[in-house]
């Protein structure tokens, strides 16, 4: 199961490349030379990805390369909603580990109170339009509806399902360092 292949090919299908490896150890590239798809002839492998030996004493930090722990380090000017400032998980960070239970919980229901509002007014639009009140159905309906604020939803065609899109916009506030419309989620 860790074993990785994979072909370079061109826009009219040509192959190029052959890639193979394994994903926990190294990558290697081939250049195809000729052949048939069964019996391909390939020039040198090259090494194009080896992974970083493990520190000392990672077994004690679920195996983490130095990579993996800096991923969560604490950054300066990112969005309000990036999960590197959640509360909770900073103070477990800390190591005060009953402390960010609580955290977790107010969190948590925090979440789940906001859903519980967005459920009830898809209920109060739903009655609203039954009555025949239409803009205030049409108000409640956008009141109850979730969103993701720097994706949209669309069909991707390479697998034939549902997928999100980046839709921009990060990066541009990330640079001016105001990002006014996100909401409070922490």
């Amino acid at each position: 199961m860790r074993r990785v292949n994979g072909k370079v090919t061109d826009k009219r299908g040509e192959l190029h490349y052959v890639i193979k490896g394994y994903w926990d150890e190294k990558m290697e590239c081939c250049e195809v030379l000729g052949g048939s798809e069964k019996d391909l002839k390939t020039g040198p492998a090259k090494v194009v990805w080896q992974a970083v030996p493990s520190r000392p004493g990672s077994e004690y930090i679920y195996g983490f390369s130095e990579f993996t722990c800096a991923l969560n380090e604490p950054e300066s000017g990112v969005c309000p909603t990036d999960s590197r400032l959640r509360p909770d998980q900073r103070i477990m960070e800390n190591g005060d580990f009953d402390s960010a239970n609580i955290e977790k919980v107010r969190l948590e229901e925090k979440q789940r109170a906001k859903r519980r509002k967005r459920e009830a007014a898809a209920a109060r639009a739903a009655e609203a339009a039954a009555q025949g009140k239409h803009e205030e159905a049409k108000k409640l309906e956008e009141e109850s509806s979730y969103s993701a604020f720097w994706f949209h939803k669309q069909f991707d065609p390479c697998t034939n399902t549902m997928a999100y899109k980046y839709k921009g916009g990060y990066w541009e506030a990330k640079s001016k360092g105001s990002f006014p419309a996100v909401p409070d989620i922490f």
